[in-house]
């Protein structure tokens, strides 16, 4: 794979700046598989209908996006995303934020639940107000066990 350098020079951000595009390395290696029979599979955890990291997605690689925030009642990014209102999470652990609660899905249970057990995460995008804490150490457990590929 491609590593990333504080130095690299293919690190690139599109489109606009603010919160809600992000940075992303490797992007050429990305590119150059988008020809192929799978298209790419991007995560991008938490969104607040702030759909600029969506659009740029689908702009410049046309992957297959899936958008998890169970804070929202209406995605307004349906035309480059599939929008899931789960939270990331311990599952079945109680969560809420912003006023919206919800029971967490591991990520183990999310990419079973949409049969992506066998694709590989190509760009994971997670912004989720803290939920990061107690689900990055279960992801790269199951990524060093080769359970999830990203």
């Amino acid at each position: 794979g491609t590593k990333a350098r504080a130095n690299d020079t293919n690190i690139v951000r599109y489109d606009a700046f603010g919160d809600g595009p992000k940075f992303v390395c490797g992007l050429d290696a990305l590119s150059s598989r988008k020809n192929h029979e799978e298209s790419c599979l991007v995560y991008s955890i938490g969104s607040r209908n702030d759909v600029s990291y969506e659009q740029a997605v689908h702009k410049f690689l046309g992957c297959e996006t899936h958008t998890f925030d169970p804070t929202i009642k209406h995605f307004v990014g349906g035309k480059y995303a599939n929008w899931h209102p789960w939270g990331l999470g311990v599952d079945g652990v109680k969560a809420k934020a912003y006023n919206f609660r919800w029971k967490g899905k591991s990520f183990e249970t999310i990419i079973k639940e949409l049969n992506h057990q066998n694709r590989t995460i190509d760009m994971l995008k997670i912004d989720c107000e803290g939920c990061e804490y107690e689900t990055m150490s279960p992801l790269f457990a199951a990524i060093a066990s080769r359970k999830i590929r990203v």
